[in-house]
């Protein structure tokens, strides 16, 4: 007599070293095989939405691996879990709404334009003057604090207050894909699939989230599909362009590129004087000029940190019940302006390394193919610009360089940042990240 717990075990090793972790964990591991009649192996799933996905990526290699066991006799099929009928009690299982309530505090009117963001606020302006029709999807990308999550939720609350009856939808990518895993364990994917095509707007944030995940890139591709055939608006934010989110599928790449990818840049020293302003007449406190520009020269690369500081500002000056000098300011922010240059040549090291997808000794090494050079110019760069560093102790770490070495790399570098767009928005990525280590 065939034992079918002894075969199948035998199959589930073979399938293991051949599928991914995440695949094997959550579309193998749930199989459960019985024995129907002689020669009829039954593999009990969940649900249908199992038997269809099973079937279209893991069928020829379960029938392999029954091949390789030496059962080939045996018949094969996939059959969805009968469940027993069970009278509805008040523990029925419930489908759990990931959704976040859109922040009323984001709107169009309190954010400040400047020439860091002015494209990305028109193109979400443009938008909402028809959902579905100009920009479908928008994109938007940028490092941290830098407004692409205030733009987004402007876009939802802007839609909310003129068409009270359209269905919205904000969530992040991460609650997007907690939701699609629950769906999968309770068997709700249909239910999770109509909620996110019967809706009229979807704004995703922070879709960088998928990264190295095939099932969640697999089901927004779909979803995106869908919601585009039918003209519904879908807006995405980033910390990254399409092109740049590391094992991102080629077909969502291309969707994600149909509409308009914009991007937002650090804000300059206008634009971070104009949110200052604003802030302060919210607020209704008023600073000195020499304040405001202490803070706006000071504070370059992050709106949310420069907004935390002037909260920080204007509180410790009530406690005192008068305006802080420079000196009390900068004090009292301490922490942060050092934070500025808190980083090390090591973390530079680190971060060029990731960006260029080296091991972190080659920018050391006397290598010296094309890429190489480029990341260890970058690195100079930025150790010449952000650290207190002589040109010659900088060549010294880099393979002792001589001077004229790292200057050369330091004009390159910024005649590079001037004229390539793309090179640009890579550096502008790497000094953020530094900015938050």
């Amino acid at each position: 007599m065939i034992n079918v717990e002894s075969i199948w075990e035998e199959i589930l090793r073979y399938l293991k070293e051949r599928i991914t972790p995440d695949g094997f964990h959550t579309w193998i591991e749930p199989i459960k095989a019985k024995l129907e009649g002689e020669d009829l192996i039954i593999l009990e799933v969940p649900n249908h939405f199992f038997v269809e996905w099973i079937s279209e990526h893991y069928l020829p290699i379960i029938k392999e691996a029954i091949k390789k066991c030496g059962i080939s006799e045996i018949k094969f099929e996939i059959v969805p879990k009968k469940f027993k009928f069970e009278p509805e009690t008040e523990e029925k299982k419930v489908f759990i709404n990931y959704g976040i309530n859109i922040p009323e505090k984001f709107t169009f009117d309190n954010f400040v334009i400047g020439e860091c963001n002015r494209f990305a606020y028109a193109a979400c302006k443009r938008v909402c003057e028809g959902l579905g029709k100009y920009y479908n999807p928008l994109f938007i990308y940028g490092g941290v604090g830098l407004g692409k999550t205030h733009l987004i939720c402007s876009i939802g609350n802007y839609i909310k207050k003129h068409y009270p009856y359209y269905r919205i939808f904000y969530t992040s990518a991460e609650n997007f894909f907690l939701e699609l895993i629950q769906a999968i364990q309770e068997g709700c994917i249909i239910e999770f699939r109509n909620k996110y095509r019967s809706i009229d707007l979807l704004l995703i944030d922070d879709i960088h989230y998928l990264i190295g995940k095939e099932r969640l890139q697999e089901e927004l591709f779909h979803t995106l599909n869908y919601l585009q055939s039918r003209s519904v608006q879908v807006v995405f934010t980033s910390d990254r362009p399409p092109k740049d989110i590391p094992t991102l599928e080629e077909r969502l790449i291309s969707r994600l590129n149909q509409g308009l990818v914009c991007d937002v840049q650090p804000p300059d020293l206008e634009t971070r004087i104009a949110i200052i302003n604003k802030k302060t007449e919210e607020e209704k406190f008023s600073l000195r000029k020499e304040v405001i520009l202490f803070l706006a020269e000071r504070i370059k690369t992050n709106i949310r940190e420069l907004e935390g500081a002037l909260k920080r500002v204007i509180l410790a000056s009530q406690l005192r019940g008068r305006e802080l000098t420079i000196e009390e300011i900068e004090s009292l922010l301490k922490d942060l302006l050092q934070k500025k240059n808190g980083f090390t040549i090591e973390d530079i090291v680190k971060e060029v390394a990731k960006e260029f997808n080296f091991e972190e000794e080659i920018l050391k090494s006397p290598q010296r193919n094309k890429n190489i050079s480029l990341a260890r110019q970058v690195a100079m760069y930025l150790c010449r610009r952000y650290l207190s560093m002589s040109l010659l102790e900088i060549g010294s770490y880099f393979g002792k360089k001589d001077h004229t070495t790292v200057l050369y790399a330091c004009c390159r570098i910024e005649e590079l940042k001037k004229n390539d767009k793309n090179f640009a928005e890579l550096l502008n990525r790497i000094i953020n990240r530094l900015n938050n280590v």
